[in-house]
């Protein structure tokens, strides 16, 4: 829909009085609103049950592209300051630690997160075809041209590589938001699942990075340990302790078939150990803290009851047709809880770290989480492992 512009005394030429001095739209059409209106509802900002028209924005205006990349900016920001940012804390520059928020000179060293085309081709396609995969226009698709099904999801779903750390952050709030559009059940997995393959975040904090292999998985993880993409980390490790928590109380909860939940218990080890290696490989192990407050935690808010009980419950999931199977899904819970002794070899390494040495800051930092989050609780996790190794039964 084109604009409407009022009747009135005109502009010098070559002037838009529907554009700011920051270059930003200030008045939009009809389809400009509502695809602000889908870029907000996949940002957070609104919900997305009043977005129901479709819109094809097929040459964006410059002025409305800056309006809306003001949008993703904005809520990157919010969600780097809201979710730890705004508070002092110590972290590692060069193997040295400096204290400071988000925004001080000292911490961000000049770095800026940044969104691609991937953000704004995602939106874009978001706008077209999501009103079109709520539930019951979905069916009617199916009903209808199957190849025009699939044309409306390959046009939503976002570009599996590349990206830029923004767009991570996009992707991750886009995959917390997209549950409320209504989408059908089985488009919305879809969607799901490439948002999670497209963000190495969006994956790591629901413990599913899409990928099968140890090494690939940890590949994505050190992504997000690169310098500069790594104050992400710094600022959520609060909100990645609860989302680690909510995953592993939902999976602990579920009662289906051990053909089912096993790989998706060894996804959530695979995501786990992952971190942990490249928090290692980075000299980074002061952002173990949410892993350690998880550890704590599992006995008691998780896998609860004792190791005999856990045993028991594993032991008793449907599905299971041989011992070899059997014991391959007490193991893969036990990747689990196997992370608690992981963490205090970790310890051991680093209490023989002397002042001078080049990871003794790095080892203060992480002594002194370990002493907050787990040191008095260690031992609940360890029986936890002992009871799930034990394949007698």
């Amino acid at each position: 829909m084109t604009q409407t512009r009022t009747s009135g005394a005109q502009p010098p030429p070559g002037i838009d009085p529907y554009v700011d001095a920051g270059g930003l739209a200030t008045h939009l059409s009809s389809d400009e609103g509502d695809a602000l209106a889908v870029l907000d509802a996949l940002l957070g900002f609104s919900r997305a049950d009043v977005v129901r028209g479709t819109s094809d924005l097929a040459t964006p205006r410059p002025a409305f592209l800056r309006l809306a990349a003001r949008h993703m900016a904005v809520a990157l920001a919010r969600w780097m300051v809201d979710k730890g940012g705004h508070r002092e804390r110590s972290v590692l520059r060069s193997d040295r630690r400096e204290s400071g928020r988000v925004w001080d000179e000292a911490l961000m060293g000049g770095w800026a997160p940044a969104f691609s085309q991937r953000s704004i081709d995602f939106w874009l396609g978001a706008t077209r075809n999501l009103p079109q995969l709520d539930a019951e226009r979905s069916s009617q698709l199916d009903s209808g041209s199957s190849k025009k099904k699939k044309r409306v999801l390959k046009e939503v779903l976002p570009a599996a590589e590349g990206g830029r750390d923004g767009d991570w952050v996009f992707f991750l709030l886009a995959h917390k938001a997209i549950p409320n559009f209504a989408l059908a059940p089985e488009d919305e997995k879809q969607v799901l699942r490439a948002l999670r393959r497209a963000s190495p975040l969006a994956g790591l904090f629901v413990l599913d990075l899409q990928e099968e292999s140890d090494v690939l998985a940890a590949e994505r993880v050190s992504w997000l340990f690169a310098p500069g993409t790594v104050r992400l980390l710094e600022c959520a490790q609060d909100q990645l302790a609860r989302a680690w928590e909510q995953s592993l109380v939902s999976l602990w909860s579920r009662t289906d078939t051990v053909p089912n939940l096993l790989p998706l218990w060894k996804s959530a080890g695979r995501a786990l150990k992952s971190y942990v290696a490249a928090a290692n490989a980075t000299r980074r192990c002061d952002l173990l803290r949410p892993l350690l407050r998880v550890l704590s935690e599992i006995p008691s808010k998780v896998m609860t009851g004792g190791g005999d009980a856990v045993r028991r419950r594993v032991i008793q999931l449907p599905g299971w047709t041989s011992i070899k199977e059997r014991d391959e899904m007490l193991g893969a819970v036990r990747a689990v809880t196997d992370l608690g002794a992981r963490m205090s070899r970790l310890r051991e390494e680093f209490v023989l770290e002397r002042y001078g040495d080049e990871r003794y800051e790095e080892a203060q930092l992480f002594l002194r989480v370990y002493a907050e989050e787990f040191n008095e609780r260690r031992n609940a996790i360890d029986d936890l492992s002992r009871a799930l190794s034990n394949a007698v039964g």
